[in-house]
């Protein structure tokens, strides 16, 4: 399947690479210590969750509900409050952080 992204083309198969940058790494550990001071089961539990649905987006990159761009999409965590911002690329699909519903969002993305 070929999707188009502005003047390029992108190919949405399997062969897509997760790539977390290092502040969506911190803000899963962080949602992950947060929950564990109370239930560290529900912990586990909710990072496996905001994992296994990132992992679709290898088979399904266009899942989530476009931003500002073409790219910037944002992905609900269903049974959960939390989101999952991520850009698209010809190969790559970049995760860039994973907020709670609460939080403020930030200017910049």
């Amino acid at each position: 399947m070929v999707g188009i992204m502005g003047n390029r083309k992108r190919i949405t198969t399997s062969a897509m690479q997760l790539v977390w940058t290092h502040k969506a790494i911190k803000d899963l550990i962080a949602i992950r210590r947060y929950i564990a001071q109370n239930n560290p089961l529900a912990a586990a539990n909710v990072a496996a969750t905001i994992n296994s649905h990132v992992q679709y987006l290898q088979s399904f990159p266009d899942m989530g509900m476009r931003l500002k761009d073409e790219t910037t999409r944002r992905l609900v965590i269903p049974r959960f409050p939390y989101f999952v911002i991520y850009v698209l690329s010809v190969s790559n699909i970049e995760i860039l952080s994973v907020y709670h519903t609460a939080q403020q969002w930030p200017e910049k993305l």
